[in-house]
């Protein structure tokens, strides 16, 4: 019996530059690119900078809600607030009535840094909107929200009706702690963190 070649996987997926992750990605460095040219003239990474931008809107907020704000890990919070710290660009306080509790603001040294980094920012993201048009940008920053949330619910989905017979097979994971909740919040962080590693390796 003659038998027939094994099907090749890689021939069932589309193009690797087909790929809509590896587009979005592509899109986000090509956008990127000019912001980092500037942050990088005044000694800044694009992740301190969220950081700034969040207190920037902010009178003081805790590292809880930083970390949510930014879509950054904890231990990178941690360390951009240490290094920013240790620059006299911010200003941290433990909370009064819980000590593992920890504030933030800008110094007005980093007040005075975001005051001087923001017009050619907005420079660049004005010079971006007038080329690729206002209306256009407007109408793609909803298709992303919208994308964003359909890609949430699709995972949310798979997560709670599996395949049966896969079901049955996987192993039994280890039962969530009392108390632990999932919200659309955490699920977004989730998918922002699959990323993540690529996004904090950046200089």
């Amino acid at each position: 019996m003659i038998k027939s070649p094994k099907p090749d996987p890689s021939k069932a997926m589309r193009s690797f530059s087909a790929s809509l992750p590896m587009m979005l990605l592509r899109a986000r460095e090509a956008v990127m690119a000019p912001f980092r040219e500037l942050l990088d003239e005044h000694g800044l990474t694009e992740q301190q900078w969220r950081v700034f931008r969040v207190l920037a809107k902010n009178d003081e907020m805790d590292v809880t809600q930083l970390v949510e704000s930014t879509y950054l890990l904890g231990p990178s919070v941690a360390r951009i607030l240490r290094d920013l710290e240790n620059q006299k660009l911010i200003v941290t306080r433990a909370d009064k009535h819980d000590k593992r509790r920890k504030w933030v603001r800008l110094a007005p040294k980093g007040r005075k840094q975001v005051e001087l980094i923001a017009p050619p920012s907005e420079a660049i993201y004005a010079e971006l909107s007038e080329t690729f048009g206002s209306e256009r940008l407007t109408a793609l920053q909803g298709l992303l929200e919208e994308l964003q949330a359909t890609a949430i619910a699709n995972g949310s989905w798979k997560r709670h009706k599996p395949n049966t017979e896969a079901a049955r097979s996987a192993p039994k994971r280890a039962p969530i702690r009392a108390g632990k909740r999932t919200n659309a919040a955490d699920k977004v962080r989730d998918m922002g963190r699959s990323t993540q590693d690529a996004i904090e390796s950046e200089p």
